[in-house]
């Protein structure tokens, strides 16, 4: 169970700091344990005698060996039968068959015994080495005690949920468990954890309340001793504080905000009591607020708009119609005609079914059933996209491509104007960044950005933006910030009248994945992105959600906005902040392949 986590900060009551993806495999049974000592293997045969399991789930190791390896002196008590190990002023006795050591002539309790078998001693690795100021973890992939000293090793897990959370931080001599994912999640959480569970799981973190993030974690709580859950709490109120109906105070909150990073401060409201229609406890909604500091961008995105440097070069072949670039790992054809990407080829996988699109169009909405009309009769349905001239670059880092675009639906005059540039990294990373002209003679646009058919295996999303259901400019404050993984499938919102849906507003960056290849689309500033199964012209064509078919491609649309929702089917129109009629805008966004 793994997946990626973003690298933005959101902050909710309790705070978590977003590490690095690392694996969680399934303990494999029966296999020899291994013991690495900074990074030095421990030989063990059995004239010394090899690691094994006791009754308790714990690693017992050869008393002599191993404690030799790791630099003490040792020494046999045969009338107290208790192995002595020294080391840099620190004494440790282990008496056989006693469920406690003595440390510097303390008594310390552990949860399991040293053994003698067959004439050897064997004791309780971790515990022992602890008492040196060792960290001991455990390695479930290669089935490996490690060992390190002098440093203070961290190791992060973050486990695949689906839509959920549920992370391990395992700190050697203490496991923190944030978060346990949905109630369905709870027993694969508790067998992914347990191997790196030696003792008992000293902290469970509770961000929020939500069902995905807290389902599983019954199931951790029935599993494990725990020594401590850390939920989202209530906020102490100081003596003298009151908040009587419709008035204001102030309650200070011990908040940390990092210097750099996105930081929202998530609020949730309970009720207080059982009432008639709910009962205590209930969730009421929540507020969102986005918090002040020296650099609110999301670090991650900032990274990914950075080339690594690389000593390869691009080629160029160019026909009539045509522009071939080939890098050392990518083969890209670029059309003249249209100053659009026809095909994109990335190590052994095809990213691209079909020839990338400028895009217009939305299937229109129950609410979009008056503006429809402007826009049918403007042609938006129907689009032609045509590159007057175009012309490129090699540089030392990769090429530029420049063209002037226009777009115009078929048989009517051109509406946009659009110069733009495509710079192409030696790596095989893909930078549009564009400046657009609208004729204001047309309506409001229904949408416009990028929109792109990528293989039907690349069938899951990961994203930081506001989700997890769908939201739009001026439909989103049931969504929040955040980071969120699901299948292209559970994007999709089943309207029994197909129309535009699933769409991600404020999104940072988003990923697709699948059939070995990644594809990463990164924002300038925030955009929208929709994916899914259905095109837009099959949403619009079908009247019903039963006659939908789903294409052969997912579908990828990367907004700069689109128009707002809004009420005109039984309300005003579509209030002016929301509307897509910008006389010029720029858009910027980056696309990174990368092999899975």
């Amino acid at each position: 169970m793994f997946r990626k986590k973003a690298g933005a900060w959101p902050v909710f009551l309790v705070l978590a700091l977003l590490l690095s993806l690392l694996v969680l495999p399934a303990q494999a049974a029966e296999e020899a344990i291994g013991v690495t000592i900074n990074g030095t293997p421990v030989t063990y045969d059995d004239g010394y005698g090899r690691p094994f399991v006791d009754a308790a789930g714990r690693t017992q190791v050869p008393f002599r060996l191993t404690m030799e390896t790791f630099g003490c002196s040792v020494d046999w008590d045969n009338d107290t039968r208790t192995a002595v190990a020294e080391k840099d002023g620190t004494k440790v006795e282990v008496p056989v068959g006693r469920d406690y050591l003595i440390i510097n002539g303390k008594r310390a309790d552990i949860d399991t015994t040293a053994q003698l078998v067959d004439g050897r001693v064997y004791l309780p690795i971790r515990p022992v080495l602890e008492a040196f100021d060792a960290s001991v973890t455990w390695n479930s992939k290669d089935h490996l005690v490690v060992v390190t000293t002098g440093s203070s090793l961290v190791r992060v897990y973050f486990l695949d949920v689906g839509q959920g959370d549920a992370t391990l931080i395992d700190c050697g001599e203490t496991e923190v468990l944030i978060d346990g994912g949905t109630n369905s999640a709870g027993k694969d959480v508790v067998a992914a954890i347990a191997p790196y569970i030696d003792g008992k799981l000293d902290y469970v973190i509770a961000t929020h309340p939500d069902a995905d993030h807290v389902g599983g974690l019954d199931a951790v709580l029935a599993a494990f001793e725990v020594g401590e859950v850390i939920d989202s709490g209530f906020i102490p109120y100081p003596d003298g504080f009151t908040l009587p109906p419709h008035s204001e105070n102030a309650l200070p909150l011990a908040v940390h905000i990092p210097d750099k990073g996105k930081c929202f401060l998530k609020i949730f409201y309970h009720c207080k009591k059982d009432l008639p229609l709910r009962s205590e406890d209930h969730l009421l909604g929540f507020d969102e607020i986005l918090l002040e500091n020296e650099d609110s961008r999301n670090q991650k995105t900032l990274a990914m708009w950075s080339d690594a440097p690389s000593n390869s070069t691009i080629t160029v072949q160019e026909t009539d119609r045509h522009l071939t670039l080939r890098g050392k790992n990518f083969t890209y054809n670029f059309n003249k005609l249209t100053g659009l990407f026809a095909a994109m080829q990335y190590e052994d996988a095809v990213l691209l079914d079909k020839e990338m699109e400028f895009n217009i169009w939305r299937a229109p909405t129950d609410n979009d059933r008056k503006l429809k009309l402007d826009w049918l009769a403007a042609r938006y349905d129907h689009c032609m996209t045509n590159a007057y001239r175009t012309e490129y670059q090699v540089t030392d880092s990769g090429v530029t491509l420049r063209a002037k675009v226009g777009i115009a639906p078929i048989s009517l005059q051109k509406f946009l104007d659009l110069d733009v540039c495509w710079t192409i990294s030696n790596s095989g990373a893909v930078t549009l960044a564009l400046h657009a002209e609208r004729n204001t003679v047309f309506p409001e646009l229904p949408r416009f950005g990028l929109r792109l058919f990528l293989p039907k295996e690349m069938a899951r999303v990961s994203y930081f933006g506001m989700g997890p259901m769908e939201s739009y400019c001026d439909k989103h404050h049931a969504a929040s910030h955040d980071y969120f993984s699901s299948t292209i499938w559970q994007q999709h919102e089943d309207y029994i009248r197909p129309q535009e849906n699933g769409s991600h507003y404020d999104c940072d960056y988003v990923q697709l994945d699948g059939a070995g290849i990644k594809l990463t689309a990164v924002g300038a500033k925030p955009f929208c992105f929709n994916a899914s199964h259905y095109t837009q012209e099959e949403l619009t064509e079908k009247a019903h959600n039963y006659e939908l078919h789903p294409c052969d491609s997912t579908v990828l649309c990367l907004d700069y906005a689109q128009n707002g929702i809004g009420s005109a089917s039984c309300g005003p129109r579509l209030a002016e902040q929301y509307r897509l009629d910008d006389a010029s805008f720029d858009f910027s966004i980056r696309l990174i392949p990368e092999k899975a």
